[in-house]
């Protein structure tokens, strides 16, 4: 029951106060079974809307938080878990709801748990885009935003896949080691898409090679974002959103820490987090710049870097497997106040790319405002760029999250 109730924890701490469940979860000691809380945790958030529906039929009130969170677990333990008797799966909800309000609603907890075992799921019809909203758990604006950007076949399988379970993909550290080296550990092996991509069969976190700086975390579809900006041993190089550092550290790598990059970063915790990456991994050539990239041209000179990559901020529509509060909390305002910033970005890093220079625009979302649209307008505005690469990594394509990649080009 100790590993239930965490569950019921973290998803709690996710619903009320919009914490991160990846980070709860790897503060999770060794008295827990991990896996077990991992597999409750994100099911249970990948599938909120269902599960809510599943119960909230059989309950006339609005319930309080702290009841709704674990009736959701309940409805997603009883549909997910076939090797789990269902009466022990009620049991155990009914013991954590004991220090719910005093008991308040324990009762109630194993009524309409019982009365779901008994009626199930109702069929969805997958036509519709309201059942699909219901089904695949995801706002049903956003399933009509993909449907006219993407066409319903897309956005069914963008759907089934933000659902499905991910692999914790690694980036090989080629300053420290190679991939022939590390693939002879059987406990890796190597991932598709990108050259540096692998799996790792344990916790990574206590292995020597995620402590050597061996190592990093970062999706393959992420990894190819380094390979576009291709920077060359002697381009001076800037990352205008770094934190935390993933891809700085991942060009820096792939040219053998030769050169500069400048690693801009607006929050001072978060870029102590290039720092502290900085140490683990070894690269010294990543110089950090705690400042605004809205701004770049009052502290940087202006047309002086070889490559410019703005990996913007966004809204993360490509990465809702592993953060699937994304889809809980992101409304379609938040969408226009990052439209608005990620145009803020790219005007002030264009100024920066010298003649025959390149800016490289990345996100980890599937949203054309906030992909080819921003490249439409920058190309419509400064017609001394041209549109050299402009890519959409599809996650279930390639058993990764979606990315966008596009490499703008400054004429001479």
């Amino acid at each position: 029951m100790e590993n239930t109730k965490k569950a019921y924890e973290i998803i709690y701490a996710v619903r009320k106060d919009k914490a991160y469940s990846n980070l709860l979860l790897q503060g999770l000691d060794d008295s827990y079974n991990a896996n077990f809380i991992t597999h409750l945790v994100y099911g249970t958030l990948r599938n909120y809307k269902k599960v809510r529906f599943g119960w909230s039929r059989f309950v006339k009130d609005d319930l309080e938080i702290k009841i709704s969170v674990l009736l959701d677990l309940g409805v997603y333990m009883l549909s997910e878990l076939d090797n789990t008797p269902d009466y022990a799966i009620v049991n155990n909800l009914v013991e954590i709801s004991k220090d719910i309000e005093h008991s308040k609603y324990t009762k109630l907890t194993n009524a309409v748990l019982k009365k779901f075992i008994k009626e199930g799921m109702p069929d969805f019809n997958e036509k519709s885009l309201e059942d699909l909203a219901i089904k695949y758990s995801h706002p049903l604006w956003l399933i009509s935003m993909w449907t006219a950007h993407y066409g319903l076949e897309n956005t069914l399988a963008f759907l089934k896949h933000n659902n499905s379970q991910s692999n914790l993909t690694l980036r090989v550290n080629l300053h420290k080691t190679s991939l022939e080296a590390i693939l002879k550990d059987p406990l890796f092996t190597k991932a598709q898409l990108a050259p540096e991509a692998v799996y790792y069969d344990g916790n990574i976190f206590k292995s020597k090679y995620f402590q050597d700086g061996s190592v990093s975390i970062q999706d393959s579809a992420s990894q190819l974002v380094a390979h576009t900006v291709n920077a060359q041993p002697l381009d001076k190089v800037l990352d205008t959103c770094s934190a935390p550092g993933t891809k700085a550290f991942h060009i820096a790598s792939l040219r053998g820490d030769s050169g500069e990059i400048d690693a801009v970063e607006l929050h001072e915790n978060r870029a102590k987090l290039i720092l502290d990456d900085k140490k683990r991994l070894g690269l010294n050539s990543v110089n950090i710049w705690v400042n605004d990239a809205t701004k770049l041209e009052d502290y940087l000179e202006r047309l002086s870097y070889d490559k410019v990559l703005v990996d913007a901020p966004c809204s993360g529509f490509g990465v809702m497997r592993g953060k699937p509060e994304i889809k809980i909390f992101t409304t379609p305002n938040n969408l226009d106040d990052l439209v608005d910033l990620q145009a803020q970005l790219l005007d002030s890093a264009i100024k920066m790319v010298k003649p025959g220079g390149e800016l490289i625009y990345s996100t980890c979302t599937l949203n054309k405002k906030e992909n080819e649209r921003q490249v439409q307008r920058i190309l419509k505005n400064h017609q001394e760029f041209e549109l050299i690469i402009e890519e959409t990594i599809f996650g279930h394509q390639n058993n990764s999250d979606s990315f966008y990649i596009a490499k703008l080009k400054r004429k001479i």
